[in-house]
């Protein structure tokens, strides 16, 4: 292998309920892989921190293999490319149309997830999963 891309690189950190195991499997695949590589992600909650334990992994891959040490690079890209609104498909008797409708975003949040936030603000969680244009509306709304 010249390269390797791993998309959704903030997968490694899952923990807790949604945690399908595949957190352990990013690991491995960091620790085998011997190439350069590329790790993607839109969400990544603590970059310059996942770039600063990147580079000990590295590290400890270069000590035992005796090559030449891979840099590792951060690079934040913070625009988007497409948007993520949210839609909910309501069917509508009598037509034939398929109906669309934009989903509210506090209309995907717990009550859980609704009491935090009314306590203590948006959370860094909270608005990594909305975009602008959802927090500005929600900032009016919840």
């Amino acid at each position: 292998l010249k390269y390797v891309i791993l998309d959704e690189i903030h997968c490694i950190g899952a923990r807790g309920q949604e945690d399908d195991g595949s957190g352990e499997v990013w690991e491995r695949i960091l620790l085998l892989i011997r190439c350069p590589f590329l790790a993607l992600s839109a969400t990544i909650g603590n970059p310059q921190t996942f770039r600063t334990w990147l580079d000990t992994v590295v590290d400890m891959k270069t000590r035992q293999d005796g090559g030449p040490k891979n840099n590792v690079q951060l690079v934040v890209y913070s625009e988007r490319s497409s948007q993520l609104d949210k839609y909910v498909y309501k069917p509508v008797a009598g037509l034939a149309e398929e109906c669309f409708v934009p989903l509210h975003p506090c209309a995907v949040l717990s009550m859980q997830q609704v009491s935090r936030l009314l306590q203590h603000g948006l959370t860094s969680q909270l608005t990594v999963c909305l975009v602008v244009n959802q927090l500005v509306e929600i900032g009016g709304v919840c």
